[in-house]
């Protein structure tokens, strides 16, 4: 968190150095899309350490964008957004042996936050036309509920003790959000860093797909044998209000 709050505090020392305060406009819209939302995992065991990236699932997002101008093509963009981050870790289960093939236990987690970007922007094109844009900056995260859902292939034996089948055990309940290792399974705050391509029509209408890469290890206590991180990309559209005098 004392990065974080670094970097911005960094970048608005930066706003207020070079706004020209005649020219300063701000501009608020709606903003909504597909949110993409992964989870990586780093496992230590012993000398080794296995990578596993969670599968690709459609969420969303949706809020309150900000559009901040500094200068004719420098922007600051901010807001406030609802994030649902639709997570699946798919793990093998090894029933070669018993003829059962590779089985996969499944879990899911369906993750409600809130998230406040913070982006510097560059916007090209001149009055009248549309506007490419680009930015980069940081942003924070804090998810409020969690939901977890797991399908687990559980073998079936007979009287004599041999496996002759197996069914998938699933098991849901809500996750334990916070810091306390021994009770809490995922951290509520999140934060890294994201940024954005697009383009801006003259009228405000705006489309843009963005990228973002969490640096807050979500492991309740921060463990160094066991790492999780959010990442993800996502496209939306929106609409700031108002026209931006270029």
């Amino acid at each position: 968190m004392k990065v974080l709050l670094r970097i911005v505090t960094g970048f608005l020392l930066l706003t207020i150095i070079f706004i020209q305060p005649s020219r300063a406009q701000v501009r608020i819209g709606p903003e909504a899309g597909v949110n993409f939302g992964m989870q990586s995992q780093n496992i230590k065991a012993g000398s080794s350490t296995e990578n596993r990236n969670s599968t690709l699932k459609v969420g969303a997002i949706a809020g309150v964008n900000a559009d901040i101008k500094i200068l004719s093509n420098l922007y600051v963009q901010t807001g406030f957004f609802y994030v649902y981050d639709n997570v699946k870790f798919k793990n093998e289960v090894d029933f070669i042996p018993l003829s059962f093939g590779n089985p996969k236990q499944e879990i899911n987690d369906d993750i409600h936050a809130f998230r406040i970007p913070l982006y510097i922007m560059y916007k090209s094109g001149f009055d009248g036309f549309g506007r490419f844009i680009t930015g980069i900056g940081p942003y924070i995260g804090y998810s409020f509920i969690a939901n977890r859902s797991i399908s687990t292939p559980i073998l079936i034996y007979d009287n004599n003790g041999t496996a002759v089948s197996y069914y998938n055990n699933k098991v849901n309940y809500e996750l334990e959000l916070g810091n306390n290792p021994l009770k809490d399974e995922m951290r509520k705050w999140d934060y890294g860093v994201n940024a954005c391509i697009g383009y801006e029509s003259n009228v405000g209408m705006f489309f843009r797909g963005y990228f973002n890469y969490g640096l807050q290890n979500l492991t309740p206590g921060g463990s160094s044998d066991y790492k999780l991180k959010n990442w993800g990309a996502g496209v939306t559209i929106g609409f700031n209000i108002g026209k931006d005098n270029w």
